[in-house]
């Protein structure tokens, strides 16, 4: 597989994709870019995909479009969220309610539940936006590891400025497929307009664009939707997962101390407060 196929499959798909567009709810700033949702079900239809593992749901929206999608073409789906306690949560059930029965929701620990869901033989595609980072890059590739019927990964968030991980991806993964190379953007990027729109009414995500997010430049379109595609098993995935396994770490110890600098400037009368120990416990019950 490679750009040039996807690009072809996305045309064949986009009347489709347009429909489902219309019927879905309005884009929310949290969620997946159009055009990378359109990249996903493009390779997951090219590959012959009959089962969906989510992981990372939030408010649904990519859910929401990924299930109108699976149910055109007769495809299983299982979507898991971690934070239970989040605001996200009742958001995300009232979006999916009239889809409700086309989508099975989990909570939990992706790395204790998707196993259960791998047993059955059917050709399967993973979608995490969650964990993120090396954890997510290490939960994608331990479970492709474990079960062959995993044809396909894809990674959100793992954009070019996502170093070291963006690179250790491709220079171990030579099928890397990722919804910012630039035929796909100069092709589909019109999709992300009302996306981009919607950054603009909020102050945190103000002049966030194509390869722009705020007054910083990116080399990146957008936040990206890479694909881990295997035409034969990786021979080294032992190799792979100790990689990710230290820039797990690594990732862990800086966030560590940007969390430490960021407490030092909560007051303490905040610190008594509900929401502060709500996040608390979901960090350390997540680290």
């Amino acid at each position: 597989m490679d750009i040039q196929k996807v690009i072809d499959k996305s045309k064949e798909l986009q009347s489709a994709f347009d429909d489902i567009l219309q019927k879905a709810s309005p884009f929310e700033i949290k969620a997946i870019l159009n055009s990378e949702i359109l990249f996903f079900i493009s390779i997951i239809q090219e590959l012959g995909i009959k089962h969906i593992i989510e992981s990372g749901r939030a408010r649904g929206q990519s859910t929401e479009l990924i299930t109108r999608f699976a149910m055109l073409k007769d495809i299983k789906f299982d979507s898991i969220e971690y934070d239970y306690l989040s605001e996200d949560v009742s958001i995300c059930a009232e979006r999916l309610y009239p889809i409700k029965d086309h989508v099975q929701l989990h909570f939990g620990d992706a790395n204790k539940i998707a196993p259960s869901l791998l047993q059955e033989e059917k050709p399967t595609a993973l979608i995490i936006d969650g964990p993120k980072g090396a954890e997510g890059a290490l939960l994608a590739v331990e479970l492709m590891d474990k079960h062959p019927n995993i044809k396909a990964a894809f990674l959100h968030d793992i954009h070019r400025a996502s170093q070291p991980l963006r690179q250790i991806l491709e220079d171990n993964f030579c099928d890397l497929i990722a919804s910012d190379q630039k035929e796909f953007v100069e092709a589909f990027s019109f999709l992300d307009t009302p996306c981009w729109e919607e950054h603009q009414k909020y102050p945190q995500t103000k002049d966030w664009g194509p390869y722009q997010r705020g007054p910083r430049k990116m080399p990146s379109y957008g936040p990206t939707l890479i694909c881990l595609y295997f035409k034969t098993r990786h021979t080294d995935m032992k190799s792979i997962i100790q990689t990710l396994l230290t820039t797990k770490k690594q990732e862990f110890e800086k966030a560590h101390v940007v969390r430490k600098i960021l407490r030092s400037f909560i007051p303490d009368k905040w610190k008594s407060s509900d929401w502060y120990m709500k996040s608390r416990k979901l960090l350390l019950r997540r680290n």
